[in-house]
């Protein structure tokens, strides 16, 4: 049956405190973009997702107020499941902004990556428009009539599978590896807009030749002059 989805997007700027600083020229990345995880979140309420699950997935439990804490839309969009640290975006090659990381990053889990893109898939299947998504305006009431009603169940053991790829108590932001990393000579970055991996892994070998070697990442990282880019 047909199944009726509202959403207004929302940025929610900045993660929680509570995973503690990053350091300079870092940032946290997400594999997916906020967008995709406001409107899972909104699923999720829609079909009434219990909220310890919400709370797992954010991280940390909510104590605001029920029954819809007021807390929860930014905690579950700054997932620590969701997130990797690297440098900070204006130094990266290319940055998916609102949308899907493509490269996974070398170090990150196999099991949790696997899990997080099952999202945009699942999403995809019920009838969420990827690409309208993607490119919808912050602020706006989106209101998507879906090919099916998902369950509960179904939304459920979704989020659940994410929040299971690593101990409740030893939640945090994937972290910097530094052998996740390549760099090159500062670039124009503004023709970069790659959306699958195979866009990824083209730029990659597009720039093989310019990645610099024999320069420390952290005197990479403190220079302006490199940007950087995860390998393949």
């Amino acid at each position: 049956m047909p199944f009726d989805l509202d959403v207004t997007l929302v940025d929610h700027p900045g993660a929680p405190t509570a995973f503690g600083p990053v350091g300079a020229n870092l940032s946290r990345h997400h594999i997916l973009g906020q967008k995709y995880l406001q409107v899972l979140l909104a699923l999720a309420r829609k079909v009434a997702v219990g909220q310890s699950t919400l709370e797992r997935f954010a991280g940390r439990p909510i104590t605001a107020s029920a029954p819809w804490p007021a807390a929860m839309p930014n905690a579950f969009v700054w997932s620590p499941y969701d997130l990797f640290i690297g440098p900070k975006a204006q130094r990266r090659v290319f940055d998916p902004s609102s949308g899907v990381e493509q490269q996974k990053p070398r170090s990150f889990p196999e099991g949790r990556w696997a899990a997080l893109k099952a999202v945009p898939e699942f999403l995809a299947t019920a009838g969420v428009p990827l690409e309208k998504l993607v490119a919808a305006p912050v602020g706006v009431r989106q209101q998507w009539r879906l090919r099916r009603a998902p369950g509960t169940d179904e939304v459920t053991q979704l989020i659940k599978t994410i929040s299971s790829t690593v101990r409740a108590d030893h939640v945090y932001p994937h972290g910097l590896d530094e052998s996740d990393w390549a760099f090159v000579r500062e670039v124009d970055v503004r023709n970069f807009h790659p959306t699958t991996a195979e866009d990824v892994q083209s730029i990659h070998r597009r720039f093989q030749k310019q990645i610099v070697h024999g320069v420390p990442f952290a005197d990479a990282l403190a220079s302006d002059a490199y940007r950087f880019l995860l390998v393949p």
